[in-house]
């Protein structure tokens, strides 16, 4: 039985931060922790400029330098 649906393709990116939980002067390491926690807006928007900047556009970039790059891949799978 086939699928009728039509396949989307994804990409799925992950990534974390690393922080050092060092009492600040005059915080504890739970208010540290928590004034971390609290900033993670600014962690996501910054890996999604990343990802955006360093990646996607690279990829774009890639792809338009090559625009038949997909028909070549089709054509090697076909010939295997």
């Amino acid at each position: 039985m086939q699928n009728k649906e039509a396949n989307v393709p994804a990409l799925l990116f992950a990534g974390d931060f690393n922080y050092l939980l060092a009492e600040k002067e005059g915080q504890s390491n739970s208010a540290s922790m928590c004034e971390t926690i609290d900033n993670w807006q600014q962690d996501v928007s910054l890996f999604q400029e990343k990802i955006s900047q360093n990646i996607i556009k690279t990829a774009q970039a890639a792809l338009s330098e090559q625009p038949n790059l997909s028909s070549q891949l089709e054509t090697e799978k076909v010939a295997q």
